[in-house]
């Protein structure tokens, strides 16, 4: 074996190596809400927006529809609770707002998750309140992510993917707003989804196919 190629292979090595020590994927995780009542708008019944919190169920987010929260909506009329946010029909877009408890830092290719269940209930009209709203993402007050159009269909089940945001960016709150002054939505959870990243037998001979190309071009 040549000087040469032994300082092509082990300078492949060294590379390979970089590559996989820092192409540690971050694991699928769900990441904490709370309730903002002072920036949400009104319930329809002296409940909290926590509601939409508050459901024990096996959430998985790597396969969120494997389980279901309540999505039957209910209010008790005489201890003023409901089991899901409903707007009051004073405010012709309802806001859900909910503090990210512990802020989240963005990281490099994170995709991020809100996942919303809609009221299972009532007649269609009713079941409808959830067709058309708002997911935005903020980050010191301003808003770092919006998207329109939101529909929980008939599965009762949305998930809002959000994707492209700067590495570093802190999200510190979720927004969803309704089209509807009913606007109702039964469960909400927030979170981060593993990116995808090569095998480092790929990884390698990626490398090692790079610095191969690079040594022909420099006989040539």
């Amino acid at each position: 074996m040549t000087k040469k190629l032994s300082a092509v292979l082990f300078a492949a090595a060294a590379l390979a190596v970089l590559l996989i020590a820092g192409a540690s994927a971050q694991a699928d995780m769900v990441i904490g809400l709370t309730a903002d009542d002072a920036n949400s708008s009104p319930p329809r019944i002296a409940g909290t927006v926590s509601s939409v919190l508050d459901d024990v169920f096996a959430y998985d987010i790597s396969n969120p529809t494997s389980a279901t929260p309540n999505t039957n909506y209910a209010e008790d009329g005489v201890a003023l609770t409901a089991n899901g946010y409903h707007g009051n029909n004073s405010v012709p877009a309802p806001i859900i707002a909910l503090d990210v408890t512990s802020p989240y830092t963005v990281v490099a290719n994170d995709i991020l998750v809100l996942d919303a269940w809609g009221r299972s209930g009532g007649n269609a009209a009713r079941q409808a309140r959830d067709d058309n709203y708002t997911v935005e993402l903020f980050s010191g007050g301003s808003a770092v992510a919006t998207l329109t159009g939101q529909t929980i269909d008939g599965t009762f089940f949305n998930r809002t993917t959000i994707s492209g945001l700067a590495a570093g960016t802190v999200i510190d709150e979720v927004q969803l707003t309704g089209d509807n002054a009913q606007f109702t939505i039964q469960e909400v959870r927030f979170g981060s989804i593993a990116v995808a990243i090569p095998e480092p037998s790929s990884m390698f001979a990626f490398a090692l196919a790079g610095i191969a190309g690079a040594t022909r071009r420099r006989r040539s």
